[in-house]
């Protein structure tokens, strides 16, 4: 069973009952599929066997088959010997050799079989196992294929002159040996090719030996024949049928039925099979002497699960008859028919239900080092049934080696990765890595430390067995690891590490010296004023006389925590102080401890969103828009439909259909306000003005103004109280020039108040309109 494929590797899940040569072995992976029920249609039959792949027919049903056609793999199995034509020049009588090289002069092809040898022995008279042999020179005939039983002889050579020295003379092609069935071998064989026939004459007869049957398996509950067949045959071999001398050849053996193998629980009706073996060649030419018919091929095998042969089963099994001279009384020259197929009984059919395991179950590497750039390898695999067979190394400097444990000598210190592929015997590999760095000594001499005049220091070294420092005037010992430094001036010292395998390595630290230097800390911000909810970093500029200082931030008071001379804060409030405090770490620095500037917040609270007044237009009218100002910002509408500029103040909207635009405002100190604002598409021109507004201050239908579509100029708005007094008057439909409710700094009274309007459209027509509207406190 296949547990997973990935292109072209396929993964078992269960281990084989055997091993096999793969890849340089004939290995033949059949997709086997499983069907519940299965209808033979038209002739089924399989791929026929080209050397590689073919001659199997597997059915595994778990119902019926249903043949409403026959099953056929005649011909599909081992193939014949060829017969390549020469002429020659000579008759090269008595040629009595089991093989040859491809020579037509002196034999020809063995059938095809279960061996395999060189193509420098594939010509000749010897069996290749259950292939019949060649017949050799001078016109001896091939000899039929074996299975289960063995093929027929191939006939005598040429009687006549000249070669009828010894006559007959048994140069014939010897028979396909018969193979060995049993369910401990668990093998099925196809039929054997049989042998190609020796030719020679110029019309060019090529007696090609007949191929053998392929195999038959079918697993299935129930087997429903419909009088039609299971077959298995071998093929005859190629005939020729004429009287003449071109047809005065040595002939081919026929080819060895095949192999079914069923395994069926119940047979429905009549059952018939054929594994029958193919027929020799005849010779047919009349008055040129007798020469070599062909053997016949033998039967095949029918085996059965089943421990008796049932009742209603039909078995032709029958041996190829042999091959004969037609013109000399049907005499067979010495050809031989095929024996008879077997049938056998309690056919067990192995299925693999071992879990399968991996072969090399695990790869090490282990190392030691031998030098400062030598290592010994040494390289272990455990394996679960056949040995490593090679050990690849490739130590990540471009040397290989192919032993188990070697040895190798980097060329120069460094870090290196270490590869090494082991094979087994099936071409199963494993693989590992290992980084490997080389040991030479390493050397620390410790941090560049700064001291303060007249004082002394330890120098620590670390990593060897053996320390050597300079100058060793300044130092009480330079031979150890630990010395004493005592200078006045800032000195670099130098110490070289020797480890315990006499590699050596260097290494350097300053020792600076200095006066008593007061620390001091200033800090800095981008700007002091932001929006609330944003943050401000800060940073420290600092003068500590060397060593690594202590930053300490300070928010009204209290430490922060940050040690950092950067501190960020986005939950700043307004009045809030920072502070920065520096600890030196110089002990000879007085006082040790400072404290910077501090910085004031400002924290700004972001301007309102705020709704603007709706304005309309006609679909498709030029309309500009107007955002509220802001000093120092800037605008961003949203979407961009209809708008010629989003990125501006006053952008022109030109769209034919109404729309909500988000203005996004950003202030200098990065306050973001989101204003809205609504155009409508109007379908009809003129001026129109709200039946009442509230001026209470509340940013809502504060102002009066008049609402303008399709107007190309307003030339005047004017309002009245009921005594005819003029209150109010503008030519721009601004919302932010309308009527707030007051005269002269004076809250009008809640009451109705009279309005006039004057304008000209977009098509020059004159509009005047008046009307009331009352105002709400």
């Amino acid at each position: 069973y296949v547990k997973s494929k990935s292109g072209n590797i396929i993964e078992l899940k269960n281990r084989l009952n055997r091993p096999y040569d793969i890849p340089t072995g004939k290995v033949q992976l059949i997709r086997v599929p499983y069907f519940n029920s299965y209808n033979v249609t038209s002739t089924l039959s399989c791929l026929p066997w080209n050397g590689k792949m073919g001659g199997v027919l597997i059915l595994d049903v778990r119902d019926t088959v249903n043949l409403n056609a026959n099953v056929d793999v005649s011909g599909n199995g081992f193939q014949g010997g060829i017969d390549p034509v020469t002429t020659p020049p000579v008759f090269n009588c008595y040629e009595n050799q089991y093989f040859y090289p491809p020579n037509p002069d002196l034999a020809s092809g063995k059938g095809e079989g279960i061996a395999d040898i060189s193509a420098a022995r594939s010509f000749g008279k010897g069996a290749l196992a259950n292939g019949g042999g060649g017949g050799n020179s001078h016109n001896s005939g091939g000899a039929g294929g074996g299975n289960i039983s063995a093929g027929g002889m191939g006939g005598y050579q040429f009687e006549g002159s000249p070669c009828d020295g010894t006559v007959p003379f048994d140069n014939r092609g010897i028979s396909g040996t018969s193979l060995t069935y049993s369910n401990a071998a668990n093998k099925l064989f196809m039929g054997g090719g049989g042998g190609a026939g020796h030719t020679n004459n110029p019309e060019g007869f090529q007696a090609i030996g007949g191929n053998g049957a392929g195999i038959i398996i079918i697993l299935t509950d129930k087997l429903k024949s419909n009088s039609f067949k299971i077959i298995a045959d071998g093929n005859n071999a190629n005939g020729c049928g004429l009287t003449t001398s071109g047809c005065h050849e040595g002939m081919g053996g026929g080819g060895a039925g095949g192999n079914i193998s069923l395994k069926v629980n119940s047979y429905l009706d009549n059952t018939s099979l054929e594994t029958k073996g193919g027929k020799g060649g005849d010779m047919t030419a009349v008055g040129f002497s007798r020469v070599g018919p062909g053997g016949g091929g033998s039967g095949g095998l029918l085996w059965l699960s089943n421990s008796t042969l049932p009742a209603n089963f039909s078995v032709v099994n029958t041996g190829g008859s042999n091959g004969v001279c037609t013109g000399y009384a049907n005499n067979p020259w010495g050809a031989t028919a095929g024996q008879p197929g077997s049938t056998l009984l309690s056919l067990q059919i192995p299925v693999d239900n071992i879990a399968f395991k991996k072969n090399i179950d695990s790869v090490r590497i282990k190392d030691s080092a031998t030098s400062c750039r030598g290592f010994d390898f040494k390289g272990l695999a455990y394996t679960n049934t056949y040995a490593v067979n090679t050990w690849l190394w490739s130590f990540g400097d471009g040397s290989n080696a192919f032993t188990q444990n070697p040895t190798h000598l980097y060329p120069a210190e460094g870090s290196y990765t270490v590869v090494l592929v082991v094979t087994d015997i099936n071409g199963c590999k494993d693989t590992i890595t290992k980084n490997i760095t080389t040991i030479p000594a390493i050397a620390d001499a410790g941090i560049d430390t700064t001291i303060c005049t007249g004082t002394s220091v330890t120098l620590h070294a670390s990593a060897g067995t053996a320390y050597s420092w300079s100058p060793s005037a300044f130092l009480n010992n330079s031979t150890i690891q630990n010395p004493v430094a005592s200078v006045t001036v800032s000195t670099l010292f130098h110490v070289t590490v020797t480890n315990a395998l006499g590699c050596n390595a260097n290494d350097s630290v300053l020792i600076s010296v200095t006066a008593s230097i007061l620390p001091t800390v200033t800090i800095s911000t981008i700007t002091n004023t932001i929006c609330r909810g944003k943050a401000a970093t800060f940073l420290a500029s600092a003068s500590f006389g060397g060593g690594s200082p202590t930053f300490e931030w300070l928010k009204n008071g209290i430490t922060t925590g940050t040690n950092s001379n950067t501190y960020s804060d986005n939950n700043l409030n307004d009045g809030d102080i920072i502070k920065c405090r520096l600890t030196s770490t110089i002990s000879c620095a007085s006082p040790a401890t400072v404290e910077s500037n501090q910085i004031v917040m400002t924290i700004i609270l972001p301007p309102a969103n705020t709704r603007y007044p709706t304005v309309s237009t006609l679909a498709n009218h030029p309309l500009q828009l107007q955002a509220r100002t802001i000093s120092g910002s800037s605008y961003l509408w949203q979407p961009s439909t209809g708008l010629n500029n989003t990125g501006i103040i006053n952008p022109l909207f030109t769209y034919n259909q109404s729309l909500e635009y988000r203005i996004f405002i950003n202030t200098p100190v990065g306050c973001q306000v989101v204003d809205t604002q609504l155009v409508k598409i109007s379908g009809t021109k003129g001026i129109y003005v709200p039946r009442g507004f509230s001026p209470n201050g509340n940013g809502i239908n504060d102002r009066l103004y008049p609402i303008l579509v399709g107007i190309n100029q307003l030339f005047y708005f004017r309002v009245y109280n009921r005594w005819g007094n003029l209150l109010f008057e503008t030519n721009s439909g601004n919302p932010a020039s309308g009527w707030d409710g007051k005269f002269k700094g004076v809250a009008q009274l809640v009451e109705s108040y009279t309005w006039t309007a004057e304008a000209i459209d977009i098509d020059g027509i004159m509009i005047k309109k008046s009307g009331n509207t009352f105002l709400i406190r």
